[in-house]
């Protein structure tokens, strides 16, 4: 019998062109008005989009890759 779990592995070939949200849209989100804390809330964005993107929770992609 074939080993299935090495049929369904999935690799990003080219990421999407865009993030689904920006660190500008989740600052006026936020209510935060200066750029202190730019750095760390496009890393929480990054994780965040880890978490539920493709290989994640949801499933699938939020937006077009390969």
């Amino acid at each position: 019998m074939p080993d299935l779990s090495l049929q369904h592995r999935f690799g990003l070939i080219t990421a999407p062109a865009a993030e689904p949200i920006t660190v500008t849209d989740t600052k006026k989100h936020m209510r935060v008005e200066h750029s202190d804390d730019d750095a760390l809330i496009a890393r929480l964005i990054n994780v965040a989009i880890e978490f539920v993107d493709a290989r994640g929770a949801l499933g699938k992609t939020m937006i077009m890759q390969t």
